[in-house]
């Protein structure tokens, strides 16, 4: 899809609420059209033999000062109109909707934020009862943070095999890389270890799949993290995929003070995990699941994603059977989202999901099966504009997946690709760090970057 303006500045916001209208009837050959002239904006659409025109009146008595959202409002109600969508985040095309409604909780009063979303923003009423329900929630879990509070997040880029739908650099795992990768992380670990005074709020091994490297490995970059970091309140490590997990690994996670785990499904559906590249069953995934239950981690998550392989409603059904039947501590539900450089993207896959009926469904489950929701996010070129959300049982709050999500404290990201953010103790603003993607980039250039993100760190502190 092309997307032109002509009467104001292109905005890649645009582009994105176009893409989620016109998802259904896109192909390469569609543009679409924007025009701003004396308070006329119009709509073309341009492709096959489906071209169409609209127009509106903009009215500004309904705005506050911001004019992109005021464009957005009116490419909103002209496609809702072609299209007979309503999106439930309505012209929101960012990731952190909690983060916006949370600031504005400052400047307005909970009738007039109410109003505010629903008719400047067009979020369904659904929409903000959740996301209110949710910030009141997180307030309370997060009511003794300190100051200083920061995470560490570690990455391992190693993996069995790649799904369809990740965009993930990943690597597939072999003794010479993986040791090679472990020794300079585990320096990342100790020379960053040394500059912070006090424990992390939290600790969260991802990737990847941390546990696709050999046990021996992954202790001993615990071993270092322990070391050099200490106590922390929460202690994750993702261990999604059940071919990577045995006795072994999880008895050297308990006995190294590892608190949660991941193992993440996608779906219980044979069909759709072959479809998507896993190599394993869902028998499998319950034979790993109650394996890891005799270990009695404190919470063990389980993720679901919405829309894989045009899973239908009964799909999604029976994975909800079977996630009742086992009743993790946390279940995370993800809409699909189309991510450049996944195959699916390259593949130019289109996905066909009733997402809007789905996502009643899994929020009915969650709600009569003892989950609540405490955290959500939202991705680009997400599928049906919805959301990603984390339930969990009463007192089974990822701590760490509140923080990053709502840029609550700093960040510190170690390992490839990982994602460094510091807030600024003046200024309140938000610095990010990116490490190297190349994992070759990263062995042979420790210096550059490390050096780099610890000027970074001293200088938020004004040091």
């Amino acid at each position: 899809m092309k997307v032109n303006t002509e009467g104001f500045i292109w905005k890649l916001d645009y582009f994105e609420l176009s893409r989620v209208f016109l998802y259904e009837e896109l192909n390469s050959e569609t543009t679409v059209n924007y025009s701003l002239s004396n308070d006329i904006f119009s709509l073309e659409i341009l492709g096959d033999d489906r071209n169409y025109f609209d127009e509106i009146v903009i009215d500004k008595s309904i705005f506050s000062n911001n004019f992109k959202n005021q464009i957005k409002h009116h490419i909103y109600q002209l496609l809702s109109k072609k299209t007979g969508k309503e999106l439930p985040w309505g012209i929101l095309t960012g990731i952190r909707p909690l983060k916006l409604i949370r600031n504005m909780m400052k400047d307005y009063s909970h009738d007039e934020l109410i109003e505010l979303l629903k008719n400047e923003y067009l979020f369904s009423y659904d929409s903000i009862v959740l996301a209110i329900d949710i910030i009141n929630r997180q307030i309370d879990v997060l009511k003794n943070l300190n100051d200083d509070t920061y995470s560490v997040y570690i990455d391992i880029p190693f993996c069995p095999s790649k799904c369809n739908y990740c965009s993930y650099k990943t690597y597939m795992p072999n003794d010479e890389l993986v040791s090679a990768y472990v020794d300079t992380l585990i320096m990342e670990i100790e020379h960053f270890g040394r500059l912070y005074k006090t424990y992390p709020e939290t600790i969260y091994i991802g990737g990847g799949t941390p546990s696709a490297i050999p046990v021996f490995q992954l202790e001993k970059i615990i071993d270092s993290v322990n070391r050099v970091f200490g106590k922390s309140k929460e202690f994750t490590v993702e261990i999604g995929r059940p071919d990577t997990i045995n006795r072994e690994l999880l008895q050297m996670l308990k006995s190294k003070s590892v608190d949660r785990i991941s193992i993440n499904p996608q779906s219980f559906n044979d069909k759709t995990l072959k479809a998507i590249g896993r190599q394993h069953s869902a028998s499998d995934i319950i034979e790993k699941y109650n394996l890891a239950l005799e270990y009695e981690f404190d919470s063990i998550n389980m993720d679901l994603i919405i829309g894989l392989n045009d899973e239908s409603e009964e799909d999604v059904l029976y994975s909800l059977k079977e996630i009742k039947e086992l009743s993790p501590d946390n279940l995370t539900v993800h809409s699909l989202a189309i991510k450049k450089g996944s195959a699916l993207e390259e593949n130019n896959s289109k996905v066909y999901v009733d997402y809007d009926k789905i996502d009643k469904v899994t929020k009915k489950f969650a709600l009569s099966n003892g989950y609540y929701p405490y955290y959500l996010y939202r991705q680009k070129r997400i599928v049906g504009n919805g959301e990603n959300i984390g339930y969990c049982k009463s007192g089974k709050e990822s701590i760490y997946n509140i923080l990053m999500m709502e840029d609550i404290g700093d960040v510190l990201g170690l390992g490839l690709s990982s994602i460094s953010k510091f807030i600024d103790r003046d200024t309140k603003e938000l610095v990010r760090h990116f490490n190297p993607k190349d994992i070759k980039y990263y062995i042979d250039n420790f210096s550059i970057y490390v050096d780099s993100k610890e000027e970074l760190i001293k200088n938020k502190d004004g040091n």
